[in-house]
């Protein structure tokens, strides 16, 4: 299936979900998933490219009884290897590693029975570690820059305060001069408290 259909009918049913139970007194909630990190680097005139690679993310926040709610969150994009071969030098090995923390507004909603939804919106301070290697000689640069972040899950509530998720987070990263869309597709847990 069409990723961006899934995205697209995911949203819809978001936001046409009612919000929480007047009753509901709010809660804040922790979680951490673990997935598949893409840095969408040009590999162009490269030899060999890898730009994806395991990351991982971890959250806090509080969710008011009307569904929205604030999330402090860390997120490991993963990195990116590759290598090049350039005439009359040799071969070239880089690698490109990413990580951000911020700050997102979020929007909880039920879908159907024990199916959760949550849309994230906010900023991240992304940074960018990139390395090259050549022979014995190496060189390494890293820049911090802010940037907006969006996020996407879905959960399936295990027990009343524990939930299994689904989600896609997106972001970009800046390194000298160029830049690059980041994604993380993972499967982790939430806990309510």
């Amino acid at each position: 299936m069409d990723k961006s259909a899934v995205t697209a009918a995911l949203v819809a049913l978001l936001l046409g979900s009612p919000p929480a139970q007047a009753s509901d007194p709010g809660q804040g909630y922790v979680g951490a998933g673990l997935g598949m990190g893409h840095l969408s680097l040009d590999c162009a005139g490269t030899n060999t490219c890898d730009n994806r690679h395991t990351g991982g993310k971890v959250f806090g926040g509080y969710r008011a009884p009307n569904g929205w709610g604030g999330e402090l969150i860390v997120v490991d994009w993963g990195r990116a290897r590759a290598t090049a071969a350039i005439a009359e030098v040799g071969v070239v090995e880089g690698t490109m590693k990413a990580q951000g923390f911020g700050a997102a507004v979020a929007y909880h909603a039920p879908i159907n029975g024990d199916w959760l939804g949550v849309l994230r919106v906010g900023a991240l301070s992304n940074r960018a570690k990139g390395a090259g290697v050549l022979g014995n000689a190496s060189e390494s640069v890293s820049e911090r820059h802010p940037n907006l972040y969006f996020g996407l899950g879905i959960g399936y509530r295990l027990m009343r305060n524990l939930s299994v998720d689904a989600a896609v987070d997106a972001s970009r990263i800046k390194l000298m001069g160029d830049s690059a869309n980041t994604a993380l597709w993972s499967l982790g847990l939430s806990a309510a408290f």
